[in-house]
């Protein structure tokens, strides 16, 4: 009787231990992940002399940047924020 209290309580400090060893785990790869999303990215110059930046959206994994011209045309850029690359520009322009 004595050896299985024994062998319980061996048995529940490795449970405890093992959980613990688990979550700190768990913790450290969430938090090395969660700064792998962090991104530098130099913006490419507006459309136009005095353009306005009136928004920024991210979109998947792409930044989109719309741009108000002068002539009060829209204007977006889609950037890719890994690379700092830009990737498209998409003219809005109205229909009559």
């Amino acid at each position: 009787m004595q050896a299985l209290k024994i062998l319980v309580g061996v048995m529940t400090t490795l449970i405890i231990v093992g959980v613990t060893v688990l979550v700190f785990v768990i913790i450290g790869r969430i938090q090395t992940n969660a700064g792998n999303n962090n991104y530098r990215v130099e913006l490419p110059e507006p459309p136009a002399k005095g353009s306005k930046l009136i928004d920024m959206v991210g979109v998947d994994k792409l930044l989109v940047l719309r741009y108000e011209t002068p002539d009060r045309q829209t204007q977006l850029q889609v950037i890719d924020p890994a690379n700092g690359k830009l990737r498209g520009v998409i003219e809005v322009k109205a229909v009559p």
